[in-house]
């Protein structure tokens, strides 16, 4: 399975390091080009009511370049969200580099990514998800707000409420059916992050005997804190990136 982050190094892992790593989700090629043909077919833009999605490179002045998703010319621009266990949050939780590196074997190939929509000025989902004031760049603290928010039901990030409305238009396109959070998982193929009722597994209870989590019942961020929290919460996102791979 390609590695995003990896790949960007020719000879990796020589002259690679966590601390000057390239970031994938602007500067990979390869990463924007199998989300695109993963993720809008024909049949998947059908089902969003879009005619077009073309990956392009967005410029800014004299700030590097960075691929785009462009919908419909430009109705929607879409960027790539790493997923995976946060590598700050790693750290701050006493894991080594190596262990970081180990993580991350799995995490940055296809099925550690999504897309949101990107903003020059707005607040964005992938910017209210992040940090203390996020939800530490959890991926099941994000699908359980989502999921509350297609429900008009309450969550306690009001970043995430902000962002939500800031692009209310590309979340709609989910809600043409019945159900618009199963709609949104099955499109993006985020099944092995939920069970069959699409409730939201907690990641951090992972138990890797029986390869099973506990849900989650409400949104309040944590991340946990120390090598043994942390690595059992990081094994418990890369067991559904795995399968959701397969699935891809």
């Amino acid at each position: 399975m390609k590695n995003y982050l990896f790949d960007l190094y020719s000879n990796f892992p020589n002259e690679f390091t966590l601390d000057n790593r390239i970031d994938p989700d602007s500067c990979s090629k390869d990463l924007y080009d199998d989300l695109q043909s993963t993720f809008f077919s024909s049949n998947a833009k059908g089902i969003l009511g879009i005619a077009s999605v073309e990956n392009r490179v967005q410029k800014f002045g004299r700030r590097p370049a960075i691929y785009t998703l462009f919908v419909d010319t430009d109705k929607f621009l879409l960027s790539s969200d790493y997923i995976g266990p946060s590598i700050y949050w790693a750290r701050k939780a006493g894991l080594t580099c190596e262990e970081i590196i180990s993580v991350l074997e799995i995490s940055r190939t296809l099925g550690g990514h999504i897309v949101f929509p990107r903003g020059e000025r707005n607040l964005t989902v992938n910017q209210a998800r992040g940090g203390e004031k996020g939800y530490y760049d959890r991926i099941d603290l994000t699908l359980f707000a989502i999921k509350q928010l297609f429900e008009k039901k309450e969550i306690s990030n009001e970043l995430m409420e902000k962002a939500w409305k800031n692009y209310s238009d590309w979340f709609d396109l989910f809600g043409k059916e019945e159900n618009a959070f199963k709609a949104f998982v099955d499109f993006f193929k985020l099944n092995d992050f939920v069970d069959e009722k699409y409730e939201i597994y907690d990641l951090t209870t992972f138990d890797s005997d029986n390869a099973s989590y506990s849900f989650l019942c409400n949104d309040k961020p944590w991340i946990p804190n120390n090598p043994t929290s942390f690595k059992k919460y990081a094994n418990g996102t890369n067991y559904a990136i795995m399968l959701r791979n397969k699935r891809l």
